[in-house]
């Protein structure tokens, strides 16, 4: 791909002889090879117009980028019954760069995402001689908590993003094999942009949205002493927060939803804690809003005056 070479032409008769009085300058026209964006072939005046000696030519400079195996025809612009045909290869060059596709570029935090990568030449061909295992580096995702993006080796072993992970690559292309050789896991809900390196061969930014998981818990921020029997509300940063598996915020989680509280014991004279009114929710539930994960205000009283943990639940 992408190196000029040259054609022989042999005028022929009916019956497979060579034409000897087909001689002078000819103007060629060439059809068949395919482009691969930004390089169609090219026929330069070396190959369409063509001085025959009885009956033979040679026609120049013709450079072909797609790697493919091409029919490439010749045809006499002035006589167009005239015309042959010839099947070759053109071979893609080395690696200049990796393409990385996701089979999802919108997965739920936690969802194995199997990747793909080609190795490509300079014109965008597959390198197929890019073959056996290699040391990628993946990046562009950042990690949650104690949740760091990965992507797992041929051996199916999960590894962190920055760090070296060996693929396996067959005719310059490494897809997934059952649970190895490129499933990756993202963790932090939001925007990320992943890319794969092999020293200086770099890859596209897939750009990839991670949505929140499905509800796990619910977080409350450390409190400050309160009065027994004296009403209050959750405070700090925020009063009651929905997360996921992996600690992100639920913004899925709004509108008014039941809440079971328990934890905080009753009073010694038989005074249980009040929590917020159950409106609608089922015995024992109180209903709370949330708007994007946060219940900014959850008001309660609790009457026995010794430490407490509180425990929300969601129905």
């Amino acid at each position: 791909a992408g190196t000029a070479f040259s054609v022989k032409l042999t005028a022929i008769d009916s019956y497979g002889n060579t034409a000897t009085s087909y001689t002078g300058s000819k103007t060629i026209a060439w059809s068949g090879p395919g482009t691969v964006p930004g390089y169609p072939p090219i026929y330069p005046a070396g190959a369409t117009s063509v001085t025959f000696t009885s009956g033979v030519g040679t026609a120049t400079g013709i450079t072909l980028y797609k790697a493919e195996t091409p029919t490439l025809q010749a045809l006499d612009s002035g006589a167009p019954t005239i015309k042959g045909t010839a099947i070759f290869t053109v071979n893609p060059l080395a690696i200049s760069s990796l393409r990385l596709t996701a089979a999802t570029t919108t997965p739920i935090a936690g969802q194995a995402d199997n990747l793909t990568i080609t190795a490509l030449d300079a014109y965008g061909n597959t390198a197929t001689s890019y073959t056996g295992s290699h040391s990628l580096t993946f990046s562009g995702a950042t990690a949650i908590g104690s949740y760091n993006p990965t992507v797992s080796n041929s051996s199916g072993t999960a590894i962190n993003f920055g760090s070296s992970t060996s693929i396996n690559f067959t005719a310059g292309v490494a897809t997934v094999s059952g649970a190895s050789n490129g499933v990756m896991y993202l963790y932090m809900a939001g925007a990320a942009n992943v890319t794969v390196a092999e020293g200086s061969y770099t890859s596209n930014a897939v750009a990839i949205t991670v949505g929140v998981g499905a509800l796990d818990s619910f977080t409350i921020p450390a409190q400050p002493a309160r009065t027994a029997g004296t009403p209050f509300s959750l405070s700090l940063t925020a009063s009651l927060t929905a997360k996921d598996a992996y600690g992100n915020t639920k913004t899925d989680y709004t509108g008014a939803q039941c809440i079971a509280f328990s934890g905080p014991a009753t009073s010694p004279n038989g005074t249980p804690p009040a929590y917020p009114a159950q409106v609608s929710c089922g015995a024992g539930q109180s209903s709370v809003t949330f708007a994007s994960g946060v219940a900014a205000t959850v008001n309660m009283t609790l009457n026995n005056a010794t430490p407490s943990t509180l425990y929300p639940t969601a129905s």
